[in-house]
Order: structure tokens, then C-alpha cells, then sequence
């Protein structure tokens, strides 16, 4: 890989010869400043000069500070042929001009650099809205696929589309081209046979509708841990990955939806040459409404019901989890090892695991989400497992009851809690965590402290009138 100064050098001739005489065209002591065209097409002229001369990813070429070292240097270059004509005046000029493209990108930096177009499948979602605000804050086009009933945010461009339709998904990305294109989506069917059926022709009409046009693009896919403990209809049967999981230990012979989704994406990649990546995260913290896998909510509103009615605060999980080592997965780290490999061309065509970096016990943590919320939390473990499924059939009522109350934003308690995942995830009887050392070694070196990452969500749902002050 070279060095900016060292491509900067390999392609000054082009750069000087071409691409000054087209793009910066200043008078003498008249022009004071340089249009925002101007600006935008001297950035991509150098940046595709530099992409061909220098052999750059494109993730590197979309810096700010990539473009301005290059001014730089080409004001070095500039001066010294002007200096040896002896025109002060064309001195004068140059430096004008090139303090003016500088200024100016520097000053409109996210405009500048918003190179990249995605695609988010599943952009409504607890990973897809964290996916698009991280893509966001670094300037990038950011669209997504949805069904339309939940809010996606600001700044997003959406398709509505039922993806388990070809025609609806054909008709919404008619002659639209991306980038990058992120599956983090699914569909939570009766069994696992129809979750393999349904998920995998998600995976598989969206990819075939963009066709050749993903060809020289990158595709990742979000799927799981469950990528080595089997499909939830599974938990607790046959064989499972000694732990810490690592990548290299592959599949268990289990029927289970991610390996559906895994083959269509392979199967895409060798159809219309694209790159891939496939990120296997723990249980999610973070938030969105209506999402049907959201650990970090589900426990806040649980919290909540529970300092607001006087239940006991009992931990709903199994023994094997109340004591064992666990991990998890907060949602902004997913998406920074997203948009990390799917930018790092060295990171392409691999699987990671995605987790925080940090192990707790449950029993340990248990007691911090109880002190935050200011509840007593039932402890040692209870003997048995009490799922919230069956503990929450008058939930619905209490919460309409506390939102009138505190007046927040949503009264419908179904929008905000998964109870059947939380008892999916805590009743497992066996530990599951997960090793990131490939990914470390690959360049992410992402980290997120788990207790942290929930005190953050709590913080971000009173802030939002999700829950209560």
C-alpha cells in the first residue's frame, strides 16, 4: 500500500498537467474565492487520479485530509516552476487558488466526502438504525428497505418493499446502483424449515434484483451466535461449539435460517463478483421500535414495570446463565465493524464475530441493571426459570397506565419489548461467548463496555420519553 505522499508523486504529471488547467482557473488579484462545483470537481479529479496512479481503496481516498496533503504538496511543485519564471503575479494566483480549495473542503467536509452509496436491508431495525447513523456521521448516501411501518432515521433515503416478494423488491431498486449493500434483516416464521425458506428468499430476491450491478460493490451480512449454538428451535439439542466460538469452527448439523442466508450471499459473490463479509454479533444492545430481537429495551421497560407495580425484579433466565461467562454485542460496534470491512479490502471475503470485547456474569449484572433503575433485584438465582413470556400477560395495560402517566412517546408495549427473545437468550443452558481475535488481527480493534453500552441505552430511552425519568 502506498503512502499519500508517495502516490501523490507517482501521478503529479496527470495531476499538474491535466488537472489544473481544467479545474483552477483563477485571475490574478480578481477571484477571492471558488465555486462549490468548482470544488467538488477538482476533489473528484484528483481522487480518481489518485485511485489509478496510486492503486488507494476507496475508503482511503474519501479523506478530507488525503485531498488537502495533496494541495499541499502540489503548491510545493506549483511554486517552484513559478518562482523559476520569475511572475509574481502567477505566484500570487496559485496560491490564491490553492488556499481556496483548501478552505473550502475543509469547511464542507461531509459534503465533500460523501462518496459511498448504501443499501440497508432491515434499515428499521436495532442494527440497521445504528448502521445508518454510523454511515451518516462519515458522509456516506445511505438508503434502506423496509416495510415502512417504523421510523428510520434522518437523513435516509427508503424503499418500500416486502422482500420476501420478488416483484415488490424488483420494482423498488429499478435501476438503482450501490456501493455497499448490508443484510440485517429477518423474518421469524412458525419453525426453522420455514425460517430457512422465508429468510433465504429475503437474502436472495435483493441481491438478483441489483444483478450485474453489484459486480465490483461489497455485500455484508448480519446474522449471529447462533451460527454455532444452532437455530432457537435447537437450544438445549445435539452438539455445541466449545467456547469461546471462533470463526474456524463453522457449522453445527442443525437446520438453521443463517446458513440459508450465508449460501445465498456465497452464491451471489460468485454469480456477479462482488465482495463479502459476514458479521455474527451476540445479543444486541441498542435501540429501535418494534424490533424483534431487543435484549436492552426489553429489560429497561421489564425495569420499569417492576419499580412502577412493585414485582420483584427476577432474573428470567436459567442457572447455567445467571452463573456462566457471557458476552454481548452493542449495536454502534456492530456498525463500525461493518462499515470497517466493508471499506478495508484486506477484511473482504471473511466471517467475524462481533461482541464487545468484555465477559460478565449475569448474576453480577444483574444487580447493576436493579441499582440503576433504583428496584431491589431478587437474588441469589430463584431456583427455576421464570420466563416473562408467561409473567407479562397484564404488561400491556400496566404500561399504557405508566405512559399516560409520564407521558411518553409509546404506549403500545409490543413496540418496544421482545419477550420471547430475552427468555430465548437468558433460558440457554449452556455458556456462549465468543473470541474476536480475528478481527483484531485483521485492523478492528473495537471495543465497547457492556454495562456501559446498557446504562447508555437506558440513558438515551428516558431522554427520548421511552421510558421514565
Amino acid at each position: 500500500m502506498w503512502t499519500v505522499n508517495k502516490a501523490a508523486c507517482a501521478c503529479k504529471k496527470i495531476l499538474l498537467i491535466r488537472g489544473m488547467p481544467l479545474y483552477l482557473r483563477f485571475q490574478a488579484g480578481k477571484q477571492r474565492g471558488c465555486s462549490q462545483d468548482a470544488v467538488r470537481r477538482v476533489f473528484l479529479f484528483l481522487q480518481g487520479k489518485l485511485a489509478v496512479c496510486g492503486g488507494f481503496a476507496a475508503s482511503a481516498l474519501g479523506s478530507v485530509q488525503t485531498v488537502v496533503s495533496l494541495c499541499n504538496l502540489l503548491v510545493y511543485w506549483k511554486l517552484r516552476t513559478l518562482r523559476s519564471s520569475g511572475s509574481k503575479k502567477a505566484i500570487l494566483a496559485y496560491k490564491v487558488s490553492l488556499f481556496c480549495v483548501t478552505s473550502h473542503i475543509k469547511r464542507n467536509k461531509k459534503e465533500h466526502v460523501m462518496q459511498q452509496k448504501a443499501l440497508i436491508a432491515g434499515i428499521s431495525g436495532v442494527i440497521g438504525t445504528a448502521l445508518a447513523e454510523q454511515l451518516l456521521s462519515k458522509g456516506w448516501q445511505v438508503y434502506g428497505l423496509s416495510r415502512g411501518r417504523t421510523q428510520v432515521p434522518a437523513g435516509c433515503q427508503t424503499f418500500a418493499a416486502d422482500l420476501t416478494s420478488v416483484d415488490f423488491v424488483n420494482h423498488a431498486l429499478k435501476d438503482q446502483q450501490f456501493d455497499k449493500v448490508f443484510f440485517s434483516v429477518w423474518s421469524r416464521q412458525k419453525n426453522e424449515k420455514e425460517n430457512i425458506r422465508v429468510n433465504g428468499v429475503m437474502v436472495r430476491h435483493v441481491i438478483d434484483a441489483l444483478g450485474e450491478r453489484l459486480r465490483g460493490a461489497h455485500v455484508a451480512l448480519v446474522t449471529g451466535l447462533n451460527h454455532y449454538i444452532g437455530s432457537f428451535d435447537a437450544h438445549g439439542r445435539g452438539a455445541v461449539a466449545m467456547t469461546p466460538f471462533r470463526e474456524e469452527q463453522g457449522r453445527q448439523p442443525v437446520d438453521n435460517f443463517y446458513y440459508a442466508q450465508e449460501d445465498e450471499l456465497f452464491a451471489g459473490a460468485n454469480k456477479y463478483g462482488y465482495s463479502w463479509s459476514v458479521h455474527r454479533p451476540h445479543t444486541i444492545i441498542g435501540f429501535a421500535l418494534g424490533n424483534a430481537m431487543n435484549m436492552g429495551q426489553t429489560l429497561a421497560v421489564y425495569a420499569t414495570l417492576c419499580k412502577e407495580t412493585g414485582q420483584p425484579f427476577v432474573f428470567p433466565g436459567s442457572e447455567a446463565q445467571w452463573n456462566g461467562l457471557v458476552d454481548m454485542t452493542d449495536a454502534r460496534l456492530l456498525a463500525r465493524q461493518l462499515e470497517w470491512a466493508a471499506t478495508t479490502p484486506a477484511a473482504q471475503n471473511q466471517d467475524y464475530n462481533t461482541v464487545n470485547g468484555d465477559v460478565f456474569r449475569w448474576k453480577w449484572m444483574w444487580q447493576q441493571i436493579a441499582d440503576y433503575f433504583g428496584i431491589e433485584a431478587v437474588v441469589p438465582f430463584p431456583g427455576n426459570i421464570k420466563p416473562l413470556e408467561g409473567r407479562m400477560d397484564d404488561a400491556p395495560a400496566q404500561w399504557r397506565v405508566i405512559a399516560e402517566k409520564y407521558q411518553l412517546r409509546e404506549a403500545d408495549i409490543n413496540n418496544l419489548v421482545s419477550w420471547w427473545h430475552t427468555d430465548a437468550d437468558l433460558g440457554r443452558t449452556r455458556e456462549a461467548f465468543a473470541d474476536v481475535s480475528k478481527s483484531r488481527k485483521a485492523g478492528f480493534a473495537g471495543y465497547q463496555s457492556t454495562l456501559d453500552a446498557f446504562i447508555e441505552l437506558f440513558k438515551k430511552l428516558k431522554v427520548g420519553k421511552f421510558i421514565p425519568t
